[in-house]
Order: structure tokens, then sequence, then C-alpha cells
């Protein structure tokens, strides 16, 4: 169902149904410094910074 729905919600309000946020963090270069999960795996929650330069 999701894989219907995400081209429509994607167009309507950018928002990817099937991406995941850990993968697209860690590629956009950032460090992840805490990541948790709900029970199910539903939500995700993350906290990032980005690497210093010095």
């Amino acid at each position: 169902m999701q894989r219907l729905l995400d081209p429509s919600l994607v167009r309507a309000q950018g928002d990817h149904l099937l991406r995941d946020p850990e993968i697209a963090v860690r590629r956009a270069g950032l460090i992840i410094e805490e990541l948790t999960r709900s029970r199910w795996g539903i939500v995700l929650r993350l906290a990032a910074r980005k690497p210093s330069t010095a």
C-alpha cells in the first residue's frame, strides 16, 4: 500500500513513505549522535550534527 501511495504523497506533501531517514542522514555527511526506534520500528527519532572541520 505504501508503494502505491508514495508518488502521490511526494507530489502533494513532499513526504517519502519509503525513504530510510538513517541512510539519508548518513549520505548527507552528518554524524548520528542518537538513534531510537519505536517498538515496531514505525517511528525513527534521531539527532545528528555536521562533522567538525578542525
